[in-house]
């Protein structure tokens, strides 16, 4: 819905810039919301670690369990 929002409003001028002000936020997090932009910060994943050693995650990633 914020992005049917967002496209309504663009369409009478407003920049994300503008509505960024508005809402006191910087204009990559509203870019965010919106879903322009991906989030490339680092992800905590929580796994559980057998005595196995090593597991390959979904993703292709190697976990390793504490030391």
């Amino acid at each position: 819905m914020l992005n049917a929002a967002f496209e309504l409003a663009e369409a009478r001028g407003v920049r994300v810039a503008s509505l960024a002000d508005e809402l006191r936020w910087k204009p990559r997090r509203v870019r965010q919301l919106l879903g322009e932009l991906d989030d490339s910060r680092p992800q905590l994943q929580i796994i559980r670690v057998s005595s196995d050693g090593p597991q390959a995650t979904s993703e292709g990633h190697r976990t390793f369990g504490a030391f």
